[in-house]
């Protein structure tokens, strides 16, 4: 509420004298109002002409406070538009995160995507129905469960935190998840890797055995430099590499234990290389296609499964017939980089550490198939064998 005070002029010095409500004031005194201009802020003194006393004074003040309230609240109003264009609000909401640019990517493509399934103007028409409609869009280009229900999840965030230009109301109501099963990543098994290693080559052998002995993630195995072996102590080093743009996941920098034959091996690829990358591009920049190289070999050197089906160039195909197979990823070199450590004595919180795993409930999942090939499994299941037990009865009768 604006404030506005009544004041007394002098008018030998022309001061100003604030004015007691309670006192009675001679005929002949001038009276002011003081406030502030509500559009610059700056004090205003507006003297109140004819003849008045105390009373019609205040009354004056009471009805300046109104007038100047009414023109605060149409600036205002004129200042805000009463609907938010969705692109503009896009346009203001990316700059965010303008510092990951991972992040800002995949934000942006999601959120691009929609606005070429939703023809919409204004924010404030969007509705679940957008919603379902552009997970339809999705499908229909080839995406998967889980790329759909990332992409569908980002433009939720938008619509409820978005933070536009003018500040647009954000909307709380707009909520749709789209359901995916989380597949179950097991370790490669001996036979596969010894398959793998046989009909690769000696640089693609090198790569799969460097994802085997460091755990590394995809892209954590691009930015991989010389220098990022610690040769004295032995171990490989995840840090923040501001010229390729990369952060660790969870900004969590970590160090990785490996082993004497790795090292002499990075080491002795070190002495032909022009690049302080471990595996640079054909252009010497960061390389990111493992996952293509790991499946293309696969499926020229008959690998793949022959059952599963994965999507190419916007369309369903057999791995029997493309490099689809999701028999053969590089998240499963993770999984059994953790397998082999568990097995062969690391604790669980050291895996975390060397996974980087923010929390140990990702570990664990990680590790649960582990157990059910423990040899004290295989006797509480063979206990426990309604088969074993006919079985054994047959034989005693």
């Amino acid at each position: 509420m604006p404030n506005v005070s009544v004041y007394i002029r002098e008018s030998r010095t022309r001061s100003y004298i604030k004015a007691n409500p309670k006192e009675l004031y001679p005929p002949g005194t001038v009276f002011v109002l003081r406030y502030e201009e509500p559009k610059t802020g700056k004090r205003k003194w507006e003297t109140l002409d004819g003849l008045m006393d105390i009373r019609l004074a205040t009354v004056k003040a009471k009805l300046k406070e109104v007038e100047l309230l009414t023109v605060k609240s149409k600036s205002a109003a004129q200042s805000e538009p009463s609907r938010y264009a969705i692109d503009e609000e896009i346009a203001a909401y990316l700059p965010h995160f303008i510092d990951k640019p991972k992040t800002h990517q995949a934000y942006s493509f999601a959120l691009t995507q929609f606005r070429q399934s939703c023809r919409k103007t204004y924010v404030d028409e969007i509705t679940v129905q957008d919603l379902r409609a552009f997970e339809t869009y999705l499908k229909r280009q080839g995406d998967g469960d889980r790329y759909r229900s990332n992409k569908v999840s980002y433009v939720v965030t938008f619509l409820r935190n978005r933070e536009g230009r003018r500040n647009g109301p954000a909307i709380k109501d707009v909520t749709i998840r789209v359901k995916y099963t989380e597949p179950d990543v097991i370790a490669y098994a001996d036979i596969e890797l010894n398959d793998l290693f046989r009909v690769s080559t000696s640089e693609q052998r090198l790569i799969w055995s460097s994802f085997l002995e460091t755990g590394y993630r995809e892209q954590e195995m691009s930015v991989f430099e010389y220098n990022d072996s610690d040769d004295e102590r032995e171990i490989v080093q995840i840090i923040k590499k501001p010229v390729y743009d990369f952060e660790p996941k969870d900004s969590e920098e970590r160090s990785v234990p490996v082993s004497t034959e790795f090292i002499a091996a990075i080491r002795e690829r070190q002495k032909t290389s022009k690049s302080r990358l471990v595996f640079p591009n054909t252009e010497g920049n960061p390389e990111g296609h493992f996952l293509r190289m790991l499946k293309e070999v696969a499926y020229k050197n008959g690998l793949n499964c022959g059952h599963c089906l994965g999507t190419r160039d916007g369309q369903e195909v057999s791995c029997a017939d493309a490099p689809v197979c999701e028999r053969w990823i590089l998240h499963r070199f993770r999984k059994t980089a953790a397998t082999n450590w568990l097995r062969n004595g690391a604790s669980i919180p050291e895996i975390q550490g060397w996974l980087g795993h923010s929390d140990v409930e990702t570990t664990m999942r990680y590790l649960a198939a582990v157990r059910l090939s423990d040899p004290k499994v295989k006797k509480i299941v063979r206990a426990s064998s309604w088969m074993n037990r006919q079985i054994a009865t047959q034989i005693t009768v």
